[in-house]
């Protein structure tokens, strides 16, 4: 599928190794892998975007999930990758897409949520970085409150989610879940 896409996302050498994030918060980042492509088949329609939608994939690794999104040619994705060579590799594959798109390379803590209507996790990191990302959504929800759909693939951490205020666990489908959140409007 990449080279039918024109890009590299396949795993980078030494991919089971857990990866050095020196400039991580809590050193608790899981080793780089993408998402299947038949997994993303099977949650297709969770990954639905339209023109209004922000993506984001935290930990998004040399951007697959990206990509997949991207190619339905609405909304906006970014991406959040702590490890400098794989942010690289993810914006180079997001070059020439007909969509608005950005790579941040920072710790996933540290990441400020601003309109992002997606959020896509695969495991990337571990409980205590999840519960800063959390925190920071749970921040920027009391400024900008809006429905966001959140996608986790191998949701170790799911429990943290049900911190947030507003939030259902909608479907699961293997080791996929959907979950939305949906805080009241300001009036």
């Amino acid at each position: 599928m990449d080279r039918r896409l024109g890009v590299s996302t396949c795993e980078p050498k030494g991919w089971k190794t857990p990866v050095e994030t020196p400039n991580s918060q809590f050193q608790d980042a899981t080793a780089s892998q993408p998402t299947w492509y038949r997994q993303l088949e099977s949650i297709d329609d969770w990954l639905h975007m339209d023109a209004c939608d922000h993506l984001v994939d935290l930990g998004c690794g040399r951007g697959r999930v990206l990509v997949w999104a991207a190619q339905q040619g609405q909304g906006r994705v970014s991406g959040v990758e702590a490890v400098s060579s794989l942010a690289k590799d993810a914006q180079a594959n997001l070059e020439g897409l007909s969509i608005p798109n950005q790579v941040h390379c920072q710790d996933a803590a540290d990441y400020r949520f601003s309109d992002e209507t997606i959020l896509f996790f695969f495991n990337p990191f571990g409980a205590f970085t999840m519960a800063a990302v959390i925190d920071n959504l749970a921040s920027n929800l009391e400024e900008n409150p809006r429905l966001i759909r959140i996608i986790y693939r191998w949701d170790h951490h799911h429990q943290l989610f049900q911190t947030l205020p507003w939030i259902e666990r909608v479907e699961n489908r293997g080791r996929s879940s959907l979950w939305r959140i949906n805080p009241p409007r300001k009036a």
